[in-house]
């Protein structure tokens, strides 16, 4: 287990308060007792709230790329619910559900400007950012819009296949990928 902690230190060098960030790392013995197995301090340019706090100001341009495309894949998504939503098909609820999902989804700490891919994360809406407390940075998300995808690639069998069902189930059609 890790601790950690701010500290809020006087420095009369500079007149002010200078920040350390503590951590204490913590094993537990086979008896059940806690034992310190390492320490280390870390020098902060400022409080943690101030240096992860959400602003737009001073990022590069990688962090208005993740923000614009969080909101574009968020914009695909609820412009494919609406045009699923007035589609003809059969399992419409299903299809309605696959849409809002997401995956692979790519993370982004607002703070650092770090990128982690998730291959096995699944997003609803395609887009969303935690964070964990106050002391901790923003992480956006994105993920690709698979489910969008893949209703536009296949609405046009969709529709046919619905125009062309009866009581009885599907008939034959003859189309690409149709058994």
């Amino acid at each position: 287990m890790s601790i950690s902690y701010q500290v809020a230190l006087l420095d009369s060098a500079h007149e002010g308060t200078r920040y350390v960030l503590a951590r204490v790392s913590e094993e537990e013995d086979s008896i059940g007792q806690l034992w310190v197995v390492g320490m280390r301090t870390d020098n902060l340019t400022g409080p943690l709230q101030r240096i992860n706090a959400f602003a737009l100001s001073g990022k590069s341009p990688a962090h208005y790329m993740m923000l614009v495309l969080a909101m574009l894949v968020l914009l695909f998504i609820l412009g494919v619910e609406i045009v699923c939503l007035r589609t003809p098909i059969r399992r419409r609820g299903v299809w309605i559900l696959l849409i809002l999902l997401g995956s692979p989804v790519l993370s982004f700490n607002w703070t650092t400007g770090e990128v982690h891919m998730n291959t096995l994360n699944v997003l609803l809406l395609g887009a969303g950012w935690l964070r964990g407390s106050a002391y901790e940075p923003v992480i956006l998300e994105v993920a690709v819009p698979m489910g969008a995808v893949i209703f536009l690639a296949r609405r046009y069998q969709l529709v046919l296949r619905a125009r062309h069902t009866s009581k009885e189930g599907y008939t034959r059609l003859n189309l690409p990928g149709a058994s």
